[in-house]
């Protein structure tokens, strides 16, 4: 970190705005991750709703008189009672007779009404199991997309969270810096303050040290720095000003600039200011 960041802490507005970028990558790797392991549930429930929506006739078939026709155990009864009629009146000897066959008939019909309601009920407790199980599918289906969304959801919140977190610390540290700045100036620290108002100081990069560009300048054109003299002779401990070099640089006559002791002096009354 160098000697500005070490003073005003701006190295810890860079630090977390690092921090927030590896979180928000972490949370996105989660995020990924998350709706990875629930894609082949969602998956599911989209195979469930098209059972459903592929076969609704016949999930919402209401029973009738031929699904009784073809109810297994209606059939299987029905014939056994029917054997059983026809095995009592082959033992009479009266097979094919007029009698046996009104009884196998009548038998037939009170069976077909009394059995009427379990084959019913076996109809819907069957189409309801099965659609019950196509419907777990989709429920499946529905909850993993639900928590893919909350996933989401929490990641979109962790990641401006995080963002905002370092933007104001990026904030508070430019705040920071400026009241630092001007306090420095206020305490006469600096070269624009120096004496209680500006004037000719030595501004010659080649007596200074530790010198650091700030993020902002004071002066038109030329940047502004934080530095220490070499000899305490001109300064002793933190300064802020322009290098001579700089004003040089646009106008080699620049008139804020003059020599003494074969090193340039700045006129600060003479910079123009921002």
């Amino acid at each position: 970190m160098g000697l500005l960041g070490s003073i005003l802490g701006t190295g810890g507005a860079g630090g977390q705005a690092a921090a927030a970028a590896e979180a928000n990558k972490v949370q996105k790797e989660i995020y990924d991750q998350t709706r990875s392991d629930l894609s082949g549930y969602r998956d599911l429930g989209a195979e469930g709703i098209k059972g459903i929506s592929g076969q609704m006739d016949e999930h919402t078939k209401t029973f009738g008189a031929g699904d009784m026709q073809k109810d297994a155990g209606y059939n299987f009864r029905m014939a056994e009672g029917q054997k059983a009629l026809e095995r009592g009146a082959a033992s009479r000897g009266r097979t094919g007779g007029g009698r046996a066959m009104k009884e196998i008939s009548r038998y037939g019909q009170n069976f077909a009404s009394n059995e009427y309601n379990n084959a019913y009920n076996r109809f819907n407790q069957d189409r309801d199991q099965r659609y019950g199980k196509i419907m777990n599918l989709v429920g499946t289906g529905q909850s993993a997309a639900a928590q893919s969304g909350q996933a989401g959801q929490n990641y979109a919140n962790a990641y401006g969270q995080n963002v905002t977190g370092a933007a104001n610390a990026k904030a508070a540290a430019g705040v920071a810096e400026g009241n630092a700045l001007t306090g420095l100036i206020g305490q006469g620290v600096g070269a624009a303050g120096a004496a209680g108002g500006f004037g000719t100081l030595f501004s010659d990069m080649r007596l200074k040290k530790e010198i650091e560009e700030m993020n902002f300048t004071m002066f038109k054109d030329v940047p502004t720095y934080t530095f220490k003299y070499i000899d305490p002779i001109h300064g002793r401990g933190l300064q802020i000003g322009a290098m001579a070099q700089d004003l040089l640089g646009i106008d080699p006559n620049h008139p804020a600039v003059d020599v003494k002791d074969g090193y340039y002096r700045v006129d600060y009354d003479k910079v123009e200011r921002v």
